[in-house]
C-alpha cells in the first residue's frame, strides 16, 4: 500500500552506499562506452559515492570496432539501406512486400549517458541522512535520404510522380529522452521497533522529437521544371515535460511478533506540458496544467499462524484535478503447504494519475507521451487479481502465477479520421478512452548454486483494449506479446566466466495504411486521403537474439582485473523497433526500423580491492 500512482509494476531502487572506510574505485571501457565510479569516506560518518556513464560510438568509430564488426558479420556495407522493388500498379499492397513497395532498412545512431552521486551520513547510531542525485540522457538519430533513378516523389499536385537522378528526398529525425532527479531523505530508528523515514524529492522526465522532411536538387543533373522541389519542406515537432515534487512520512512499527504495521502520508506537486507543432506555426496539440495529489496509507503483514501470512492495507488519494477521492484497498496471502512449497494470492485496486496516452501514427510510428489526468481524461485505473504456487530449496526455485486484470479509462489518441458514427467533439480533440484485459500465465525455474547457475522463464499473456469510437471489435494493445522467452545461463571455472542469454518475444501489433486516394478539390488542388487497417491487426516480426559473453578475471595485491569479449546478438537477427511508411515516393517506402545488429565488443574492467 505505500506504493501509488501507476496501474502496473513498480520498481523499487535503493542506490549503493559508499564505504564509509576506506576510499574505492572502479572503472570500464568496452567499444562502446565507458564507466567509472569513485567511493570516499566522510570521516567514518558516512560515504560519498559517485559514478558516470556515456556511450561514445557518436564520436569515436574506433578501427578494432570496425575490424570485428567486419570479421563477425562478414560485410561492412550491411547496415547500408537495400531496397526490393516491384512493378508500380497505383495502389500499394500489404505491409511487409507487394508488387509497387520499396522495402528499406534504417539503423538509427544514437549515446547515452547517465549520472549517479550519493552522499550518506550517519551523525548517531540512530541517524541516517542521504542526498542522491540522478541524470540520464538518451540521443537517437533516425535521419535517412532516398534518392536515385529507382524513386519518384510526389508532385504538389498530389497525382502528379517527378523522378531524376539529381532528386532526393532528406529526412532528418532526431528524438532525445531522459530523467533528472534529486531526493533528501532522513532515517530515524526512534525506538527498537519503530522506524521512520521522512523524504523529499524532485524528479523530472523530458522527451523531444523533431523531424523535418524536404528535397534536394542537384542543378547540373536535373532540368528547371523541378525546381520547385528545393521549397518544399515539412517539418513536426513534439516536446513533453513531466515534473515531480513530493513531500512524505514513512512509518514502521512492530508491533507484535505476528503483527508489523506501515502507515504514511504524502503530498505531491505534478506539472506536465505537451506540445506537437507543424511547419512551426500548425499547433497539433497543446497540453499544459498541474495538479496535486495527497495520499494516506495502512498497512498489516500479520502472521496468523507459523504457516499463514495476510497482508492487507488501504491506500487514500485525492487528486485536485478532479476534486475527488481515490480508495484502494488491497490484499495478499501465503500459505506454506510444506518448507519448500507456497501458495500465493494477491488483490487489489490502483490509480494512476499521470496518463500514459498512445499516440497512433500510422505512417511514422506510434509513440507515447505523458499528461495528467483531469475532468475529461480521467485517471486510469486497475483491478488486479493474481494467484500463484512455489517450490524453493537452497538450489532450486520454480515458480508459477497467473493474473487477470480490469483497466479502465485508458487513453488513446489520433489524428486520423475515424468510424463516422464517432461525436464531433471527439473528432476535434482527438482523444479517446476506452477499457481493457490484461491476463496471462508466467513460469520461472532457477538454478541458484554451482558452478553453472541460471533460469528459464515463459510468459504467456493477452492484452486486450476496447475503444468503440475507434474499433468496433476489441484489438491487441501496442504492448501486446503473446510468448516470451528468457533463458540466461553462467557457467564458473576458476577464473573463467561464460555467460549465454537468448530471448524471444512475439512481434508487436501495429496499425498500417492500405491505400490511398486522391479527391480534386473545387480550386484544382488534390487532398489525400489514407485508407488504414483495423486498429493493430498487423504484428511486427517476432523479436529475438542470442548473446554470449567470456571473461577472466586477474588479481593483484590492490586491484581486480576482469577481461572479456561479448557479441550481442549474435546470429545478426535484424529484430524491427516499428515501420514507417512513405506514401509520398513512387513505389511507396516501407522503412523498418532496426534495432541493434550483431555486436561484438572487448571490454575491461578495474576494480579496488
Amino acid at each position: 500500500a505505500e506504493f501509488g500512482g501507476r496501474i502496473s509494476s513498480v520498481v523499487n531502487l535503493t542506490g549503493k552506499t559508499g564505504d564509509a572506510y576506506d576510499t574505492r574505485y572502479g572503472a570500464g571501457i568496452n567499444l562502446l562506452s565507458a564507466n567509472g565510479v569513485l567511493e570516499i569516506p566522510l570521516y567514518e560518518k558516512g560515504a560519498m559515492l559517485f559514478s558516470i556513464r556515456r556511450s561514445y560510438t557518436d564520436v569515436v568509430k574506433s578501427s578494432l570496432y570496425n575490424s570485428l564488426f567486419d570479421f563477425v558479420s562478414g560485410d561492412r556495407n550491411s547496415s547500408q539501406p537495400n531496397f526490393n522493388i516491384g512493378r508500380n500498379t497505383g495502389n500499394f499492397n500489404r505491409p511487409g512486400g507487394g508488387r509497387n513497395i520499396a522495402m528499406v532498412d534504417e539503423n538509427p545512431d544514437f549515446y547515452f549517458y547517465d549520472i549517479n552521486g550519493k552522499i550518506t551520513l550517519n551523525p548517531t547510531s540512530r541517524d541516517i541522512f542521504a542526498l542522491s542525485i540522478y541524470r540520464g540522457k538518451d540521443n537517437l538519430d533516425q535521419s535517412q535520404e532516398l534518392g536515385g533513378s529507382q524513386f519518384g516523389f510526389r508532385g504538389p499536385g498530389g497525382s502528379s510522380f517527378f523522378a531524376d537522378e539529381g532528386l532526393s528526398r532528406l529526412r532528418e529525425e532526431y528524438t532525445t529522452w531522459g530523467n533528472a532527479g534529486v531526493s533528501a531523505k532522513w532515517s530515524r530508528k526512534m525506538h527498537d521497533r519503530f522506524y521512520s523515514n521522512f523524504l523529499v524529492s524532485y524528479s523530472s522526465y523530458f522527451s523531444t522529437y523533431d523531424r523535418n522532411q524536404g528535397f534536394t536538387t542537384d542543378p547540373t543533373a536535373i532540368d528547371d521544371s523541378l525546381n520547385f522541389f528545393r521549397g518544399i519542406r515539412t517539418a513536426s515537432e513534439e516536446d513533453n515535460e513531466v515534473e515531480d515534487f513530493t513531500v512524505r512520512l514513512d512509518n514502521e512499527w512492530h508491533l507484535t511478533n505476528t503483527h508489523d504495521l506501515k502507515i504514511g502520508l504524502g503530498l505531491s506537486r505534478f506539472d506536465s506540458r505537451y506540445y506537437a507543432t507543424m511547419n512551426d506555426s500548425i499547433n497539433l496539440l497543446g497540453r499544459e496544467a498541474d495538479a496535486n495529489q495527497g495520499f494516506l496509507y495502512f498497512q498489516d503483514v500479520w502472521s496468523i499462524t507459523t504457516v499463514c501470512e495476510l497482508t492487507a492495507g488501504l491506500r487514500g488519494n485525492y487528486y485536485s484535478k478532479t476534486g475527488s477521492n481515490y480508495l484502494e484497498p488491497r490484499a495478499a496471502m501465503i500459505y506454506y503447504l510444506t518448507e519448500n512449497v507456497k501458495l500465493k494470492g494477491a488483490w487489489g485496486q490502483y490509480h494512476q494519475f499521470i496518463n500514459r496516452i498512445t499516440n497512433e501514427n500510422v505512417l511514422e510510428g506510434s509513440r507515447d507521451f505523458w499528461i495528467l489526468a483531469d475532468e475529461e481524461l480521467e485517471p486510469n485505473f486497475a483491478e488486479h487479481y493474481i494467484a500463484g504456487a512455489s517450490y524453493e530449496n537452497n538450489n532450486y526455485l520454480f515458480d508459477v502465477e497467473g493474473y487477470y486484470k480490469d483497466l479502465d479509462n485508458l487513453v488513446e489518441y489520433t489524428r486520423r479520421i475515424v468510424r463516422p458514427n464517432v461525436m464531433e467533439e471527439s473528432r476535434i480533440k482527438g482523444f479517446f478512452q476506452g477499457t481493457g484485459r490484461a491476463k496471462g500465465v508466467e513460469f520461472l525455474l532457477q538454478k541458484k548454486t554451482g558452478r553453472l547457475t541460471g533460469w528459464v522463464g515463459y510468459s504467456l499473456a493477452k492484452v486486450e483494449y476496447e475503444f468503440p469510437e475507434l474499433s468496433i471489435d476489441p484489438f491487441p494493445a501496442s504492448h501486446d506479446r503473446t510468448h516470451e522467452i528468457n533463458f540466461v545461463g553462467k557457467y564458473s571455472l576458476g577464473n573463467w566466466n561464460l555467460s549465454a542469454t537468448w530471448v524471444y518475444a512475439t512481434g508487436k501489433p501495429y496499425t498500417a495504411p492500405e491505400s490511398q486516394y486522391f479527391i480534386e478539390l473545387l480550386d484544382g488542388n488534390s487532398q489525400s486521403y489514407i485508407h488504414v487497417s483495423d486498429k493493430n491487426s498487423y504484428r511486427l516480426p517476432a523479436y529475438h537474439r542470442l548473446d554470449l559473453g567470456i571473461s577472466r578475471n586477474f588479481y593483484t595485491d590492490s586491484n581486480k582485473f576482469v577481461f572479456g569479449f561479448s557479441i550481442f546478438n549474435l546470429y545478426n537477427n535484424r529484430n524491427v523497433w516499428y515501420r514507417q511508411y512513405d506514401l509520398d515516393t513512387q513505389p511507396v517506402t516501407v522503412t523498418d526500423i532496426k534495432m541493434l545488429g550483431i555486436t561484438p565488443t572487448v571490454f575491461l574492467q578495474v576494480y579496488s580491492r
